[in-house]
């Protein structure tokens, strides 16, 4: 990990009191609910590098939704 990460990433801790990372749910920071640009948003999506939130800082990653849809048997009577 770069040393540069690292200090962001400590900084933000200290910060935010342990909450350094936040999820990307539907357009917005978990953390502070401030809307993601619709760009800025498709970046973290593809996670193609490690992003932050433009309003509070923290590291911010997408987790994509899992359907379950395929995995239930119809249970038989």
């Amino acid at each position: 990990m770069k040393p540069s990460v690292l200090s962001h990433y400590d900084r933000q801790r200290k910060r935010w009191h342990g909450s350094a990372v936040s999820e990307a749910v539907n357009g917005r920071c978990s953390a502070c609910h401030m809307s993601l640009r619709p760009q800025f948003f498709e970046d973290v999506r593809h996670g193609d590098s490690l992003y932050t939130c433009e309003s509070c800082g923290r590291f911010i990653y997408y987790n994509p939704p899992v359907s379950f849809e395929g995995e239930v048997q119809p249970q038989v009577s």
